[in-house]
């Protein structure tokens, strides 16, 4: 009895070690993802932000232009924008949206906000805007002339003040506006601040890195709070704001690669975009893996340097890269082939006549001219059979 005891105990030890490793092998995939790059834009430089409007019309900016694209091309929308001061120099910070979709951009004469009815530019408020979000509730808040201001486009015309605390200090940093799931956040010289929008006091959050830091972006997933530097790593922080985790970001050239914005996709992973590819971080097994762009792949990254990640409102993400290339990924379709085309070892042609799935669950495709093909996803790749038959 004590040897099948002993026995039976090792079995059972064994049966749970492998399902706790089989758990974690599954969670330990992250999953894959297709980049749909989109036609060129006509613009090489950065995409540092994306918003989507109330029509559906996706909005990017770079630092010295402003496209639209209305789904079948991109309109450089700068002529509109400098008309309001044809003699000025024009920079761009990141377009957003308000509670109702409507679309406003950031530059160094003011906030504008864009109106359909006389597809024109008009400036909400003048004056140099270094940081631009929105809030949860679709307030707009912007850091103008080196003061944090808050107004509700939808609501109420009226400005809000929110003065920066005595002991923010007076470095050369300008405070940035990040606005998390559930607060607003201004960031200043590697430290957190908490702002209050209704009694407008700011509380002290966490503090990273040293005076010298700049912190991009702050995400927040179950009790953690992700809070990412421009070159000096990303950080997990507890509620409290006590760092917990240092994760070092993909190096090139012995530094740091830049980061620019972090998001957390459906299926729980947290994209970290730098300008050496897309870090993809596993926040329960704490496992990364770097995305790069692969020419050899047809949905992969369209460049290493990511700039910017949007979430769009209908589904899917946009991706902004560095040469002014935008992809746009789902994940409703990480299980579709898309690579059955006309090309060496695809389909013998571009046009297909008709398809059948037999009892053995392979499909066969007839094409026009290329041949009979047989795809069994059990026995991978595809097959061209009869080449030559109609």
């Amino acid at each position: 009895m004590l040897v099948r005891s002993a026995y039976g105990r090792g079995i059972a030890t064994v049966l749970f070690l492998i399902a706790t490793l089989a758990a974690d092998a599954v969670r330990a995939a992250i999953p894959e993802y297709r980049f749909h790059t989109l036609p060129e834009t006509s613009y090489y430089g950065g995409i540092q932000g994306i918003a989507k409007d109330s029509v559906g019309r996706i909005w990017f900016s770079g630092y010295d232009a402003l496209y639209m694209y209305n789904g079948n091309a991109f309109v450089r929308m700068n002529d509109r924008v400098t008309s309001l001061a044809p003699e000025s120099y024009w920079s761009y910070g990141l377009p957003v949206t308000d509670r109702d979709r409507r679309l406003y951009a950031a530059t160094n004469h003011g906030l504008l906000r864009f109106d359909y009815a006389t597809q024109r530019f008009t400036c909400v408020l003048r004056g140099n805007i270094t940081s631009l979000a929105t809030d949860a509730e679709g307030r707009v808040w912007v850091v103008r002339d080196g003061r944090v201001e808050s107004f509700d486009g939808s609501r109420s015309p009226e400005v809000r003040a929110y003065p920066l605390p005595d002991d923010a200090g007076s470095g050369p940093q300008v405070p940035t506006l990040i606005c998390s799931q559930h607060h607003v956040l201004a960031a200043l010289a590697g430290r957190l601040l908490r702002i209050d929008p209704a009694s407008g006091r700011y509380e002290p959050f966490a503090a990273v890195g040293d005076g010298n830091t700049v912190i991009r972006d702050v995400l927040e997933y179950g009790g953690s709070v992700y809070v990412l530097t421009h070159k000096d790593g990303l950080y997990e922080c507890d509620r409290q704001g006590r760092v917990l985790q240092y994760f070092r970001l993909p190096h090139e050239y012995e530094k740091s690669a830049e980061a620019k914005v972090l998001y957390l996709d459906p299926e729980g992973i947290v994209w970290v975009a730098t300008q050496s590819g897309l870090l993809l971080l596993d926040p329960e097994t704490d496992r990364t893996r770097l995305l790069r762009a692969d020419f050899r792949h047809p949905y992969s990254l369209p460049n290493n340097s990511v700039w910017s990640v949007y979430p769009d409102p209908d589904g899917g993400v946009w991706i902004g890269t560095y040469g002014g290339k935008l992809a746009y990924t789902t994940f409703t379709d990480s299980d579709v082939d898309y690579c059955f085309k006309a090309m060496p070892g695809g389909l013998g042609h571009p046009i297909v006549s008709c398809f059948e799935e037999d009892a053995q669950g392979d499909l066969w495709v007839g094409t026009e001219g290329g041949g009979n093909h047989l795809l069994a996803p059990r026995r991978r790749p595809l097959r061209i059979l009869y080449p030559g038959a109609a």
